[in-house]
């Protein structure tokens, strides 16, 4: 796996900075007993993950399951994994999924995930459904965040591994991480929070991110947890121990402190990409006549982590470098640069390219096709878009193109050119659709000629065009 920007290198143990008298008094069971009516199952009972081997459990699973275990001192990594033959292998780059098979087992009460119900989900929904029931919502938003973290990087583990059972990633049970549709505003916020955030080993690499109760003090990965002495330990005991993080959280710790902590050798990576974009949606015509311009406006979601400027985010002609015959010299700035993003557009944002494109001159009826890509100082990406325009000639007598009539003469006064009052006799400066550009030609800003264009042009609204 490479992720592209790390964001936190392996923090300081915390143990370091605080003993358990100091950071936190607290009395475990008056502890509990507060918490009692937001307990989860796995804070109740200690469950286990993994240690249900009922339904269709894929050998290679129960064989992962057997390295998490003797995985010491650290937590196990994808790496490891792919080596042990436990875990496909892959030199693709780690991109974090899109969805998840969910066996709902806690719904429909079968015995096996290939007879039960499978659910596909969005990921991130994924997660928002398995915090505030692995956490207590209630506790502190930095444990929450945390919580976030781990339960994000355990998933995308067993997604890339290959899934714990034969027709599903995971169950909905505490056996994986136990999942409901239901959520709540705090853990929402903790799951946008920490988007794209995973915990990766010092190559890079996912690791196994599991987490139980009360994992003692040391853990069973031999991390110091001061928070925690005193404490049984209530569950599997490796990884992230869920009442240590509501207590270094209450002390002061934030959530990257606290996963680091854990997870020994470890440090937090955005897997989001720096670039990325989603369309939203286009307006485009469908047909042209030979000479006249009408206008684009393309929008794409910022879907990466990075922002676009007007100066630096280009939507450029695809393949780079080629000249479009729908150039239009008045809105693009150059032949191959149809338009800058308008205002820029922060991560999450929608941003707007708008500009014209200018049929070519034909005799008989021509579909012409133009692709379009956004390109950010030098680099390339996004969906290519696709623009297929049919241009037909001119009109018989139609003197075409912007401001000029045929064979020399003037065009009709009132006409759209020259509206009822202007003067076009020695006037230097051209007119575009009742705009005129200025003295000596001098072109006026961008947005007066696009206001214009789109006054003139009658578009569908988010027409889009077949690919």
């Amino acid at each position: 796996m490479r992720c592209r920007s790390l964001i936190v290198s392996a923090a300081a143990p915390l143990a370091v900075a605080a003993s358990a008298g100091a950071a936190l008094a607290h009395s475990p069971a008056a502890e509990r007993e507060r918490w009692d009516d937001e307990l989860t199952e796995r804070l109740r009972t200690g469950a286990l993950q993994g240690d249900d081997l009922s339904g269709d459990v894929r050998p290679e699973a129960v064989e992962l399951q057997r390295a998490a275990e003797t995985s010491d001192p650290a937590p196990l990594s994808l790496a490891e994994a792919r080596s042990a033959g436990v875990a496909p292998r892959s030199d693709a780059p780690f991109e974090p999924p899109e969805t998840i098979l969910v066996w709902r087992r806690s719904l429909d009460g079968s015995s096996s995930s290939c007879s039960g119900r499978v659910d596909e989900i969005p990921f991130e929904e994924y997660v928002r459904g398995v915090l505030p029931h692995e956490w207590i919502p209630s506790w502190h938003e930095e444990s929450l965040k945390a919580g976030a973290v781990a339960i994000r990087t355990y998933a995308a583990f067993l997604v890339e591994s290959g899934g714990r059972y034969d027709c599903a990633h995971v169950d909905d049970t505490p056996s994986t991480q136990a999942y409901e549709e239901e959520y709540h505003p705090r853990t929402d916020e903790a799951v946008l929070a920490t988007e794209g955030l995973y915990v990766v080993d010092e190559a890079g690499e996912l690791i196994l991110a599991e987490y139980s109760a009360e994992n003692g003090d040391p853990t069973e990965f031999g991390v110091t947890d001061s928070v925690c002495s005193g404490e049984s330990v209530f569950g599997h005991g490796r990884g992230t121990c869920q009442w240590g993080s509501q207590r270094w959280a209450t002390s002061g710790r934030s959530f990257d402190e606290i996963v680091t902590h854990y997870y020994p050798g470890s440090s937090i990576a955005d897997a989001r990409q720096q670039l990325a974009a989603k369309e939203v949606a286009r307006d485009v015509p469908t047909q042209l006549v030979a000479g006249e311009a009408a206008p684009v406006e393309v929008r794409f979601e910022n879907a990466g982590v990075g922002a676009w400027t007007a100066d630096a985010t280009m939507l450029a002609t695809a393949p780079a470098g080629r000249e479009s015959e729908f150039y239009d010299e008045l809105t693009w700035t150059g032949g191959d640069r149809a338009a800058p993003v308008a205002e820029g557009a922060q991560p999450g944002d929608v941003g707007t390219f708008a500009f014209s494109i200018r049929a070519p001159d034909v005799t008989e009826p021509v579909v012409y096709e133009e692709s379009f890509q956004i390109e950010h100082e030098g680099q390339r990406f996004g969906p290519a878009v696709r623009i297929e325009a049919e241009v037909v000639p001119r009109a018989e007598g139609d003197g075409g193109g912007d401001g000029g009539g045929s064979d020399g003469e003037d065009p009709d006064r009132g006409s759209a050119d020259y509206p009822p009052g202007d003067e076009a006799e020695g006037s230097e400066a051209p007119v575009v659709y009742g705009c005129q550009l200025g003295p000596a030609g001098a072109l006026p800003s961008a947005l007066a000629v696009l206001g214009a264009l789109f006054g003139l042009a009658r578009l569908s609204p988010r027409r889009r065009v077949a690919a």
